[in-house]
């Protein structure tokens, strides 16, 4: 069964050894950094400012070397690891409700 996704990330190579992924919450920013960096939900979501509501995360990563730039072929997981932010964000949104 396929998930629905809820938004997509846009996947950029700016340059041989960066991949640049930016991806849009329906989330107020503080919510967005507490489902990013405390250790109760990162463990749910793992494998910025935003007006209105919407947070824009950017998210970089560089290589040391083209070796490990093309260890990283894919960014589907990445990708899969924002949708289980975007769900914790709306359940935890709706918690609030």
């Amino acid at each position: 069964m396929t998930r629905p996704q809820h938004g997509s990330a846009v996947v950029e190579f700016p340059s041989e050894l960066e991949i640049l992924l930016t991806r849009e919450f329906e989330a107020p920013i503080a919510l967005v950094f507490d489902v990013l960096t405390k250790p109760e939900h990162v463990i749910k979501t793992i494998a910025p400012c935003g007006e209105e509501g919407v947070t824009t995360l950017t998210y970089r990563l560089v290589f040391r070397d083209q070796a490990g730039r093309d260890h990283m072929g894919k960014t589907d997981g990445l990708e899969a690891n924002f949708d289980n932010v975007d769900d914790l964000l709306r359940s935890l949104q709706s918690d609030r409700g």
